[in-house]
């Protein structure tokens, strides 16, 4: 199973180092990522079929590699150069971060109302702030 969330994260690098000299395409990518990742666990919540799942981990990690790959460029690309430094440590702290607290959310979501309901929770509120974030921020449709 691993190696099929690789495979997909695989595909997203690839995905956004081609995209790399197109940078509006890269947005869009990004935004799609932002949308596919969370979508992709949902359906994988849902999965009851050992093939199907390999396919939505593989879409899935194409989704999180490149919506990963899209926000650390926009933050490297938008931060001035004196300040990079700073605001990348705080933005890879922040990302890093939250890892565990989400595990802990995760894990007690999972363990009170079982597996499948615990990735379907965080991919509904992953999907839901992702749609906010995009009807909210209309500069962030409006880069190129």
């Amino acid at each position: 199973m691993s190696t099929a969330i690789g495979l997909g994260a695989l595909a997203g690098a690839l995905d956004a180092r081609l995209a790399r000299k197109l940078p509006a395409q890269r947005i869009n990518f990004g935004r799609a990522g932002n949308l596919l990742f969370p979508v992709m666990v949902i359906a994988l919540s849902l999965s009851r079929s050992f093939h199907l799942t390999l396919g939505i981990l593989v879409v899935g990690g194409l989704g999180f590699m490149t919506q990963n790959a899209t926000a650390n460029t926009l933050v490297q690309t938008t931060v001035p150069d004196a300040l990079r430094g700073r605001v990348m440590s705080v933005y890879m702290m922040v990302f890093l971060g939250f890892f565990p607290i989400g595990s802990l959310i995760a894990g007690a979501v999972a363990e009170r109302f079982g597996v499948p309901v615990g990735a379907a929770f965080g991919g509904i509120i992953a999907l839901a702030y992702s749609l906010y974030l995009a009807w909210r921020l209309p500069e962030i449709r409006a880069l190129r």
